[in-house]
């Protein structure tokens, strides 16, 4: 029981990272009532989104799936919960923004990182020295390098590969070196 409920989880399986799928479903008192879907009504009141990768199983079958994909239409239209983003505010005082769905977040993330890594790696390949001194290690020249791309990935990175350094270095082997 959860708040004075009892809830109940449908397992249907588990996915690549060994995580479980399920359907959640609550019950109030008096228990002859009708189950609700928990995951339905996150959906229509526009609190979710449904999982565009995947279909079927991750559902609970294809027809939960078109029901599930119809109530978040319906909440969209409607411009419930996040999707209010999308409509113009009360006489239009508000700007109409857009929202981002977590597979288009995922793949903006990717492409980001890429051109960083990409922008690391070309800086670390071509690293010159600065004011006539060679950095020390690849990693001190790919660290340079990112923090001069700029991108939050490549800030990320050259983190990263100081604290390698420092790491390295206090253990008094040089970074980059076996």
């Amino acid at each position: 029981m959860i708040l004075g409920r009892r809830v109940r989880a449908y397992l249907y399986r588990k996915d690549q990272y060994d995580r479980i799928v399920a359907g959640v479903y609550v019950r109030r008192p008096p228990f002859f009532f009708p189950r609700k879907d928990v995951g339905l009504e996150l959906l229509r009141q526009g609190l979710a989104t449904t999982y565009e990768a995947k279909t079927g199983v991750e559902f609970g079958g294809p027809m939960k799936e078109r029901q599930y994909k119809a109530v978040e239409a319906v909440a969209r239209q409607k411009g419930r919960g996040m999707w209010s983003v999308e409509k113009p505010g009360f006489f239009s005082l508000r700007k109409k923004g857009e929202l981002e769905s977590p597979m288009a977040f995922k793949r903006r993330m990717r492409e980001e990182d890429a051109a960083a890594a990409a922008a690391v790696a070309a800086a670390a390949g071509a690293a010159k020295p600065v004011s006539g001194k060679k950095p020390e290690t690849p990693v001190a020249a790919a660290a340079a390098a990112a923090v001069a791309a700029g991108t939050k990935a490549a800030v990320k990175a050259a983190a990263i590969a100081k604290a390698a350094a420092r790491t390295a270095t206090a253990t008094g082997k040089k970074a980059g070196k076996k």
